[in-house]
């Protein structure tokens, strides 16, 4: 006999509360990456979070030894949050698995273009200092390793 499985979809709430989970996740990932790349270029691997001090400190931290990497963490766990959430409260309104899985992958690539090509592009020209291609790759990964926390979840319709 043949179960018929249901999606569960829970409230706005919860898809933006485990959006916040899959951002500090995929951000946590991201940036251990970053720190892996960056050594393997001969920087150090703090370095990433000394380019992003930059978007408060401006970009002259980077060459006068101000770049912060207390205050580079704090701005990229807060990012990554916030990215998480609003992937969240997209994936609340996806009908399926596999359509959270593109969008984020999608997101992931759409944040690339948003912060190093956009952004830092025109306000902290600092970011096109990083490999970009490695920087796509990145930021694709953060998109995937989010959403693992924004599936729905199947349930047993005779146990709800």
């Amino acid at each position: 006999m043949a179960t018929n499985k249901a999606q569960m979809k829970p409230g706005l709430a919860a898809y933006a509360l485990r959006g916040a989970m899959g951002g500090i996740f995929g951000g946590a990932v991201f940036i251990g990456v970053t720190m892996w790349f960056a050594a393997t270029q001969g920087n150090p691997p703090a370095a990433p979070f000394g380019l992003i001090s930059s978007i408060v400190l401006g970009a002259d931290s980077l060459t006068a030894g101000a770049a912060s990497v207390p205050l580079g963490v704090l701005i990229h766990t807060i990012n990554s949050l916030i990215f998480g959430i609003i992937l969240g409260l997209i994936a609340a309104r996806l009908p399926s698995n596999i359509s959270i899985a593109v969008a984020g992958l999608v997101y992931g690539l759409l944040l690339y273009l948003m912060n190093f090509q956009l952004i830092g592009r025109f306000i902290f020209p600092q970011f096109q200092m990083p490999n970009q291609p490695f920087e796509v790759l990145a930021h694709l990964v953060f998109g995937a390793l989010a959403v693992l926390f924004l599936f729905h979840r199947p349930r047993d319709p005779q146990h709800s």
